[in-house]
């Protein structure tokens, strides 16, 4: 699948903006170049305000370096900071780097490490909504 046709998850768009209502700062983190993250978050508009890429720590996640970007480039300390993974490998990556995670766990997958669990584990991102 191409990153261009890649479809967002439906509640994606009303959760970000509700965040952003509520005057929380946005951002993409994913492994992958700037250009085409700045297309995936084109549709968000100025509900998503910043977008950092793996490589800009030279490393893909779940390398604690992709982890550090927010305190490294926007001055965000880890321990204000949530991490809504896809994947039970990012949720590792942020635990084990101490962060915060909630996992949109669609498909009901078991975690590999069960001693980084999630702060929460839900199959949608409504619940992000929850925890603010």
């Amino acid at each position: 699948m191409s990153w261009d046709t890649l479809t967002l998850w439906p509640e994606a768009y009303q959760v970000v903006a509700e965040i952003r209502e509520r005057g929380y700062k946005t951002a993409i983190l994913v492994n992958g170049d700037s250009d085409t993250l700045n297309s995936l978050a084109k549709p968000f508009g100025d509900n998503m305000q910043y977008i950092s890429s793996s490589e800009m720590a030279s490393a893909y996640k779940p390398h604690p370096e992709v982890y550090n970007l927010p305190e490294q480039k926007l001055r965000i300390v880890k321990t204000v900071v949530l991490h809504v993974a896809g994947s039970g490998n990012y949720v590792i990556g942020a635990g084990s780097f101490g962060i915060d995670c909630y996992w949109s766990n669609r498909n009901f997958d078991k975690l590999l490490d069960p001693s980084l669990p999630p702060k929460n584990e839900v199959p949608d991102l409504k619940g992000v909504l929850e925890l603010l």
